[in-house]
């Protein structure tokens, strides 16, 4: 099947501030490449993300996402500034569904980071 007819899996891995942290310093750690948003309550750094990964199951794009980071290094610094680790899962069904399943080694690693998630079809 063409790639057309899969859903379109994206992923983000993010840590987020309180908007008193002293982002600079935050930002001496982070990877290249890293983006950071000011929002009124908080401040939100995007480490990396996955952009169109077509597959039926979005343990693919987390695969590759976790695959991008240094996980131990981003656990410490979110450790060490307050922060809280997000993983903002985004895809476009085009009127099919991907399995939104959770387990193995993934899951693994969303637990050892205490990790949120968040979920958004489109």
């Amino acid at each position: 099947m063409d790639n057309a007819k899969k859903p379109c899996l994206n992923a983000s891995f993010l840590i987020v501030f309180s908007k008193e942290t002293d982002i600079e310093a935050v930002q001496s750690l982070l990877p290249a490449g890293s983006s950071v948003a000011y929002n009124p309550n908080e401040i939100c750094v995007t480490i990396t993300e996955v952009k169109e990964c077509y597959d039926w199951e979005i343990d693919s794009v987390l695969t590759e996402l976790f695959a991008r980071c240094d996980l131990s290094h981003l656990k410490g610094i979110a450790e060490k500034f307050s922060g809280q680790i997000h993983i903002a899962l985004w895809y476009y069904h085009y009127e099919t569904q991907p399995a939104i399943i959770f387990e193995g080694e993934n899951m693994q690693i969303i637990r050892q980071l205490n990790a949120d998630l968040s979920i958004d079809p489109y």
